[in-house]
């Protein structure tokens, strides 16, 4: 298991394989993210163990040492996904504080909490609370609109999303025109929206004419695989 993790770059580190940690990793796992799962109960991880591209680390995730056996200076994204809330405080305190620049998602319970673990360093976080309560209104008032989100998310045979690709300097896609890159005709990918920077609005809806700088980031709908070739596309920088 350590020479697997050895190999891993880019990963998720997912700490916690309870209720919601594991519906982070059927997640991943559908959309082909490599990942490592800590938690401190063996038999949460046994069956685990033999999914590809999934390793596993027995310990406890509040502690750096196990979060650096998990690949912690080589992961791009730490999920804090523990039933304790001040556990995911703690967890997000000391990722933070062994990297500046990582990206990190915190589940909380307390609406309180959720300023607390964005002030330590969250880049977002999740209130499952809140979700469902989002889910139920949504349920009552464009039952349509859920259906196909879940027929998305659960469509055997193929893994249809709504994805991200950025666009980064000296990109052949920098410059260029969504009616050029012909998203659907090449990869029958649907532009949704598009936004300049990281930092900036949404633009929805693209026009055709719409152009493509360094740093933009297009939001698209189409099979993850399909994705993944345009996404690809769009980082050969010479």
């Amino acid at each position: 298991m350590e020479r697997r993790i050895a190999g891993l770059t880019g990963h998720f580190v997912v700490c916690g394989a309870g209720e919601t940690g594991s519906l982070v990793l059927d997640e991943l796992d559908k959309t082909g993210a490599s990942a490592v799962v800590v938690d401190l109960k063996a038999e949460r991880l046994i069956s685990l163990a033999e999914r590809p591209g999934l390793a596993t680390v027995e310990g406890d995730a509040t502690d750096l040492e196990t979060l650096e056996r998990a690949g912690l200076a080589r992961a791009s994204c730490v999920v804090a996904a523990l039933p304790h809330e001040k556990d995911n405080l703690v967890i997000t305190v000391l990722v933070r504080q062994k990297d500046p620049k990582i990206r990190i998602v915190a589940r909380h319970v307390d609406a309180a909490m959720a300023d607390r673990l964005r002030k330590a360093g969250a880049d977002a976080t999740v209130s499952p609370t809140a979700i469902g309560g989002m889910r139920l209104a949504s349920e009552a008032v464009r039952p349509h609109v859920v259906g196909f989100l879940d027929q998305m998310l659960k469509e055997k045979g193929t893994t249809v999303r709504i994805e991200e690709i950025r666009i980064p300097e000296g990109s052949p896609w920098t410059g260029r025109d969504l009616l050029g890159l012909d998203l659907r005709g090449r990869w029958g990918l649907t532009a949704l929206a598009v936004k300049d920077a990281p930092d900036a609005p949404f633009r929805y809806g693209p026009a055709p004419e719409e152009t493509l700088g360094a740093g933009a980031i297009l939001v698209v709908l189409g099979d993850e695989r399909r994705i993944g070739e345009a996404r690809a596309h769009a980082d050969a920088v010479p």
